[in-house]
């Protein structure tokens, strides 16, 4: 109808695209009959441009592959949807950055306006066939040739519970490869309020261009960030980014969305009423609250489906959401029951002002149970204690999802008690010859146990054998395993028990003094080995979890012989952890008593230091040789 009404086709457009801020290929025939150009061209970068400013300052080629340009603009809309203009070129340096380079990668719905080889010799290369497809080889890449790649991204708007919107987060630094020229802009309508959380990186104030709020920042000639062992996981805390958006502010949008899109899956079916009651079996207050814990246990095995499978789904099959299951039976029975996300330890600790569910990763269950509180329950992990949260998400802040009649709440996980750890007890019998023989037995509990006896029940008898008799054999130099037994009773916090006996062949060797020289009678930590890879560091150094451990070793000696030296105790106290070590010998039996705690922790770069001495320490004091001699007379 409208063929002929360019002014009327125009308004049918904006009209759909009112309706549809998503649809990238309406946005851009709209923009096309606006202003004749592509969708942000005003805010493009050219080849031409990106590859002379490259030319003029190349910086460091010693590296397999460089950036000569990461540009992204993105425009967001009054309605909240967004689109992004993205525009990257890179330059192989040597054969293994020809590998890096000439695979791309277009993200699902990507519309390409730019996907080609740039040859050395100034001419270049298309792919004959892109339809469809998110993964493109480029034709005949070779070393100082460069690949470039443009394409246009839609968002849709996020809905009006979260009015505003959130462009998704840009980074100046690229791991391994210098970037020559990194910018990115974004523009929204004035009066949006356009704000900027910005880290590690300090950028201009968003300025009022006529009808638009435009925020732009670049960088020139960044080095490349090179990874470090034992990093925080997240990136975030310390590469250089930024977050641009207006609107709604902090993460109470984000559960509110989350909870709006899910909390039907927990609706009480008959089949989930049937199950808590045959779980419950008539028990009340916090022996129900236990046994339909237990039962959500027993029914559901392997991975925690979350949020993404329904409570009914799961009440009627062996796998599904434990989340759910649990929160919608103990609803069933009466109880105040919620789901709550959590803002883990391992999640960046910095809160900026936009939305950013990364910093919610992990979801559990808080019930309200009469004449007890309030207890906390995961499913992530199966036949976790009753009662307890792990590591990373105790003490931290958290948000309940709201629900009919109740609204969204921030409130605190519980503390709870430090990690168990395990405890290990060694029985040593020590010939004249330096053979070792010994009988062991591990106990692990808490978490650490529910998570040990989920992985050892996945692999074979012979896997389980061949991993232990590895691990003893680099402590016990050339130990063979001769026995092996696993308590791996799966219950509800139970503990795990290994237990097993082993030979050492050539564990002790005589000096020249006629001495025995042993090596390290426990197990010892290696902390230096595990942590100190880098003298200095630019990041963080992350202990994920806390590190506890006791130590019983029994030592039977040879007759007439004794200990050489025995330390009656050592102490290493220190900020980052606690070591103590006692050595004592009566009649022919030695006893090495060792307790070890690391916590979870970031340690500052500026502490590493430190924390290298109180390693050092401890590593001195595990390793050390043990010398046995003649026992002197009275």
């Amino acid at each position: 109808e409208l063929l002929d009404d360019g002014p009327g086709a125009l308004a049918a457009r904006e009209a759909a695209l009112a309706l549809d801020g998503g649809n990238l290929q309406l946005r851009r025939r709209v923009e096309r009959a606006r202003t004749g150009r592509e969708l942000l061209t005003e805010r493009a970068i050219s080849t031409e441009e990106a590859l002379k400013a490259y030319a003029a300052a190349p910086g460091d080629e010693d590296v397999p592959a460089a950036y000569l340009l990461d540009a992204a603009a993105v425009r967001a809309y009054a309605d909240g949807s967004q689109v992004d203009r993205i525009h990257i070129i890179q330059k192989a340096l040597d054969q293994s950055g020809v590998a890096d380079i000439a695979e791309v990668q277009l993200p699902q719905g990507a519309e390409v306006l730019t996907l080609r080889t740039l040859k050395a010799d100034g001419s270049t290369l298309e792919p004959e066939n892109i339809d469809g497809k998110e993964t493109v080889s480029l034709p005949g890449v070779q070393v100082g040739d460069a690949v470039e790649y443009e394409y246009l991204l839609a968002h849709p708007p996020r809905g009006p519970g979260q009015p505003g919107f959130t462009a998704s987060n840009f980074y100046f630094q690229i791991a391994r490869q210098p970037n020559n020229w990194s910018t990115y802009t974004v523009v929204a309508p004035k009066g949006s309020g356009l704000k900027v959380d910005a880290h590690h990186v300090t950028v201009a104030p968003v300025a009022v261009e006529g009808d638009e709020e435009v925020f732009h920042h670049e960088e020139r000639r960044v080095p490349p960030y090179l990874p470090e062992p034992e990093s925080p996981p997240s990136g975030n805390e310390y590469l250089p980014w930024v977050s641009v958006g207006a609107g709604t502010l902090g993460n109470d949008g984000v559960v509110t969305a989350y909870a709006d899109a899910f909390l039907e899956q927990g609706r009480l079916t008959t089949e989930v009423r049937r199950f808590a009651q045959e779980a419950a079996a008539g028990a009340q207050g916090l022996d129900a609250v236990r046994a339909v814990y237990t039962a959500v246990m027993v029914r559901l095995a392997g991975r925690d489906a979350g949020l993404a499978v329904s409570a009914a789904a799961s009440a009627v099959q062996d796998r599904g959401s434990r989340l759910w299951l649990l929160r919608s039976a103990l609803a069933a029975l009466g109880f105040e029951v919620r789901v709550a996300a959590v803002h883990t330890f391992n999640a960046d600790p910095e809160v900026g002002r936009l939305p950013n569910e990364s910093l919610l990763p992990y979801l559990c269950v808080r019930v309200t149970v009469p004449g007890v509180g309030e207890v906390w329950l995961d499913t992530l992990v199966r036949y976790a204690p009753f009662g307890e949260l792990p590591e990373l998400a105790r003490g931290r802040d958290a948000v309940l999802f709201p629900e009919p009649g109740k609204p969204l709440a921030k409130v605190k996980t519980p503390v709870g008690q430090r990690p168990r750890g395990k405890d290990v007890t060694l029985t040593l019998t020590l010939a004249k010859d330096g053979v070792l023989t010994g009988t062991g037995l591990e106990v692990y509990q808490g978490f650490e146990a529910a998570q040990l006896a989920e992985a050892l029940e996945q692999l074979p008898p012979e896997q389980r054998q061949q991993a232990l008799e590895s691990a003893l054999s680099r402590y016990f130099g050339g130990a063979q395993l001769t026995s092996l037994e696993l308590g791996l009773k799966r219950a509800v916090g139970a503990t795990v028990e290994v237990k097993y006996a082993f030979t050492a062949p050539r564990f002790a060797r005589q000096d020249d003094d006629g001495q025995l020289v042993l090596g390290s009678l426990t197990y010892p930590a290696l902390l230096g080995r595990r942590y100190l890879a880098l003298s200095r560091r630019r990041t963080p150094l992350f202990l994920d979890a806390t590190e506890a451990s006791h130590t019983l070793v029994k030592l039977t000696l040879p007759d007439g012989t004794r200990l050489s030296s025995p330390i009656a105790e050592a102490q290493v106290p220190s900020p980052f952890g606690r070591f103590v070590r006692k050595e004592a010998q009566v009649g022919q039996l030695v006893t090495v008593d060792e307790t070890l705690e690391l916590p979870q922790a970031r340690i500052a770069p500026a502490s590493l230091e430190a924390f290298a001495r109180f390693a050092g320490e401890v590593d001195l004091l595990q390793g050390r040789d043990v010398l046995v001699g003649p026992a002197k007379g009275p």
